[in-house]
């Protein structure tokens, strides 16, 4: 039974793991504070409910329901003030989604937003992200990082379907973060993202 079925009378922050490495699926039910150490791998969070002020030493914001958050690795960030929070992050190292890193190089879209900066630590000033997720795409995008959390709680997984359901979460992801940046409803996946997805 997961440990979001009953909110009432919840006391304290609880965290629920699936998985491990190359990928991670973590759900957090947060009533206090809580500081989430900086790490050396990419970090993308969901939010599916209630509200919190989020700081990073580079960024703080009110965040709320259908907000997203990527943070690239090194970057300490904190949940403050929450009420009633629940999150979904999906860790992952990047070799894993293509043992050739050349590729994900000039990839202007799609996985190079969430590969450049955590694989090749290209320098850059944003190390965190927050953006909102479109209400006609929330569900899709929550509904993929459960589908993501059941194959890592299957003993047997395969790794080929992980890292399709894991491209397909960065895809969602990617998509609503230039949409909400660019005013844009899409973006056109480049050779280089083809030519990934069809080694997988």
């Amino acid at each position: 039974m997961g440990i979001f079925t009953s909110k009432r009378g919840l006391r304290a922050n609880q965290i629920e793991r699936v998985g491990g490495w190359p990928i991670q699926i973590t759900e957090f039910s947060l009533v206090k504070d809580h500081e989430f150490r900086a790490v050396r791998f990419p970090e993308i969070y969901l939010v599916q409910q209630g509200h919190f002020l989020f700081a990073s030493d580079s960024t703080e914001s009110a965040l709320r329901e259908r907000s997203a958050i990527l943070v690239h690795p090194g970057e300490k960030h904190s949940v403050l003030r929450p009420e009633n929070v629940k999150l979904l992050r999906v860790r992952f190292m990047p070799e894993f989604l293509t043992p050739d890193y050349s590729l994900t190089v000039g990839v202007d879209a799609v996985l190079s937003l969430f590969l450049d900066q955590s694989w090749f630590r290209v320098p850059r000033r944003d190390r965190t992200h927050l953006f909102s997720v479109r209400k006609s795409r929330f569900e899709e995008v929550e509904n993929e990082l459960l589908y993501l959390k059941r194959r890592l709680q299957d003993p047997g997984h395969n790794r080929v379907v992980l890292r399709v359901a894991l491209l397909k979460v960065l895809q969602l992801f990617a998509d609503e973060f230039f949409a909400f940046w660019r005013e844009k409803d899409g973006i056109r996946a480049t050779e280089g993202v083809r030519w990934i997805l069809d080694r997988v």
